[in-house]
């Protein structure tokens, strides 16, 4: 499978405000790409609109070699998997009536849920280690327990590509490492991912492909120890930013904010 952008645009208004501008990138079979960037850059927006939530102004999103613009909503709806950075229910739903939804785009429009469909269900509930809210009432979850239902609906869903909106925002340290260990495992296994954070130190767990975004634009795009670097993110963040090198069993960068505002000239 393999996701291609090509010159795409986006703004949400004539002033050219919160959006996007010039993203071109390729993700191939097993890429995991962390998107990084400040408050505003364009990341979320950028994940609308491949999954086709929105529509670019300009450019082109291809699936294997497919325009976008050409497929129907059930055909995206069964290639990419779309993991938002909180999600307000509406009504009392169960966990699994939740997690359920994920197979709708392969049901017809009359069908109900088959034992196979509850089954791959039981089997994406149990992959996030959450077996034990299964028939509680969603609404009466915490916001990071909706988070983990709302990737398990995702892994019912069975997608081609996977894209995460800052899946570990409302998770606590030990979720978050659960997480980000379940989705690499994902990307292991050929599905391509795109994940938006925060947390520099996740594109260094994880990823093998980064991109920087700031202003709607990208500042850098290429492998971790490429792209996340001190002047990267000290001109992303206009935040002093020490990386150090984690020896011994670890082995792995980890990023550090001195916290000194850098003025500009």
């Amino acid at each position: 499978m393999k996701l291609t952008v090509k010159d795409s645009e986006f703004f949400y208004n004539k002033a050219r405000t919160a959006g996007f501008t010039d993203i071109s990138f390729t993700l191939d079979t097993g890429d995991f790409m962390c998107i990084l960037g400040p408050n505003g850059c364009g990341k979320t927006t950028l994940l609308k609109s491949i999954n086709s939530l929105i529509k670019p102004a300009r450019g082109k999103m291809e699936i294997d070699g497919r325009d976008m613009s050409e497929m129907s909503q059930p055909e995206i709806a069964r290639a990419i998997g779309y993991v938002p950075q909180l999600h307000q229910p509406a009504f009392p739903f169960t966990v699994l009536e939740v997690v359920l939804m994920g197979r709708a785009p392969h049901l017809g429009l009359f069908s109900s849920p088959t034992h196979c469909d509850i089954a791959i269900a039981d089997e994406a509930i149990n992959t996030m280690g959450i077996m034990a809210m299964r028939d509680k009432p969603y609404t009466q979850l915490s916001g990071g327990e909706r988070q983990l239902v709302v990737f398990a609906r995702v892994l019912a869903q069975k997608p081609s590509i996977i894209l995460l909106d800052e899946p570990t925002s409302h998770l606590d340290f030990g979720n978050q490492v659960r997480l980000l260990t379940i989705v690499e495992r994902l990307a292991s296994t050929g599905i391509p991912i795109i994940m938006t954070s925060h947390f520099p130190d996740h594109a260094f767990m994880v990823s093998n492909k980064v991109m920087l975004m700031k202003n709607g634009r990208i500042v850098d795009m290429g492998a971790p120890d490429e792209v996340v670097t001190e002047n990267n993110l000290n001109n992303v963040y206009d935040m002093r930013v020490k990386i150090i090198n984690i020896d011994s069993d670890i082995n792995r960068k980890i990023c550090l904010p001195v916290g000194e505002k850098i003025l500009a000239s």
